[in-house]
């Protein structure tokens, strides 16, 4: 094939590829695990990856402990003060808890941290004295089970290079929270058959996850609780029904 014939050739039908060569891919094929989104820096948003800083870390020894009473406040405290109020107020500015649940999924979306480091490291809450909740009998020795979320171990090791925590999901608003992170979370959710999703016990629910650290799944915000009471289970659907909230 001449020049010309070759160049004429490219421009109405495409690159010329001699018989039994392979062709080349044309598209883009994203990863589960959001390697390569940014061709210059590979790893930056993939699982697994450091969480990353906008201000310097504060820990109490510059290096990797954590900070504690009296010098943050205590978190059973600060939430009783953010939530205190009568219920069923309307908002000033027409919002609804909608808001609430959709900031969440995007945030499930982006960041988590909930898996535990290795070795365990514990960082208990304290419940002040007559909780209504956790210490209605004001026994004063009452503590909520906390334990530290995994970290990245090449970091903590001093005040130059102090603990940086991981993402077990993707950085990137891809769906992750959806459709998993790995190869092994995406064909777990998979029917194979038309497209559709594995359905558990309910054909109307997807497969839940029976093992946390098997595979995520979102908590539900307000109870803390994961996998089939998690966001997308039974009893927060029909929380937010009552609340007004539709999917």
């Amino acid at each position: 094939m001449g020049f010309f014939q070759a160049l004429a050739w490219t421009l109405l039908v495409g690159p010329w590829t001699p018989m039994g060569a392979q062709n080349p891919i044309s598209w883009e094929v994203q990863r589960f695990d959001g390697w390569y989104n940014n061709l210059m820096e590979h790893r930056w948003g993939s699982k697994g990856s450091r969480l990353q800083r906008l201000v310097p870390a504060s820990y109490a020894d510059g290096v990797y402990q954590p900070l504690g009473e009296p010098h943050l406040p205590n978190p059973r405290d600060l939430s009783n003060t953010i939530s205190r109020g009568p219920a069923g107020l309307a908002s000033l500015r027409n919002r609804t808890v909608l808001g609430v649940f959709f900031g969440y999924h995007l945030l499930s979306d982006l960041v988590s941290v909930e898996t535990p480091g290795c070795p365990a490291e514990f960082l208990n809450i304290r419940i002040p004295p007559g909780d209504p909740v956790f210490d209605p009998d004001q026994r004063g020795d009452v503590v909520l089970p906390f334990q530290r979320s995994r970290w990245d171990p090449e970091t903590g090791r001093s005040p130059s290079n102090p603990r940086d925590l991981t993402n077990q999901v993707t950085g990137w608003l891809d769906g992750s929270a959806i459709y998993g992170s790995s190869h092994s979370w995406n064909d777990a959710l998979r029917s194979f058959s038309g497209g559709q999703l594995a359905s558990g016990p309910d054909p109307a629910f997807p497969r839940d996850s029976q093992n946390p650290l098997l595979m995520w799944a979102a908590p539900d915000p307000a109870t803390g609780q994961s996998g089939p009471r998690g966001l997308y289970g039974e009893a927060a659907r029909a929380r937010r029904g009552r609340l007004g909230v539709s999917e």
